[in-house]
């Protein structure tokens, strides 16, 4: 079971995919991000795009800290099965899409649909490093990031790190925490200071 770290629905216990398909971001982690987060964009996110969201913890979290929106995308039957549980348990449901797709795919789906997000968190498989890091300039060549957004990337110090410099995006932070680091990186010229 997962712990929710902030918001109106702190504390509250959520379910996580059985098996390693599935890997949530620690609870520790979660609230040091949103707090990274806020302090850059100054108020809450209001649309949220979860990209391999496996339990669609932290989706939930923004739902928790008040984002009016937020599109989960995940590929595995299982875990799909187990945010909706997710979802029902938090009645948010009408303020949630999961988009039952790989998430290649989806991010040039939610550009068609002309979907835009002021918070992107992406949790990639750790060993995909080429894939996490086109997937990073595809969200900046999509403009799927608003003007002020944030754009998360969870990653771990034994792998490869994500690109300081992407077309479109400027590296605002990178932050730490035990083996878990996280890239934050806004649009360039958005306005939005770093505290690398």
């Amino acid at each position: 079971m997962l712990t929710i770290t902030g918001g109106k629905y702190v504390r509250r216990k959520i379910e996580s995919p059985r098996g390693n398909t599935v890997r949530p971001t620690p609870s520790m982690v979660r609230g040091a991000v949103f707090d990274v987060a806020a302090h850059l964009m100054g108020e809450p996110f209001a649309a949220f795009l979860d990209c391999f969201a496996g339990s669609g913890i932290m989706g939930i979290e923004a739902l928790s800290r008040g984002a009016e929106s937020v599109v989960f995308v995940e590929n595995f039957r299982s875990a799909c099965q187990v945010i909706e549980k997710n979802l029902d348990s938090v009645m948010e449901a009408p303020q949630a899409v999961l988009l039952k797709k790989d998430a290649r795919k989806a991010l040039p789906f939610l550009a068609k649909e002309g979907m835009e997000f002021d918070g992107i968190y992406m949790d990639p498989p750790y060993r995909e490093v080429a894939m996490r890091d086109e997937m990073i300039e595809r969200i900046a060549a999509l403009h799927l990031l608003r003007a002020g957004g944030v754009l998360m990337v969870e990653y771990q110090t034994r792998f490869a790190s994500p690109p300081q410099v992407v077309p479109g995006l400027s590296l605002l932070s990178s932050r730490k925490w035990g083996e878990t680091m996280v890239n934050f990186y806004g649009n360039e010229d958005s306005g939005v200071p770093g505290i690398l």
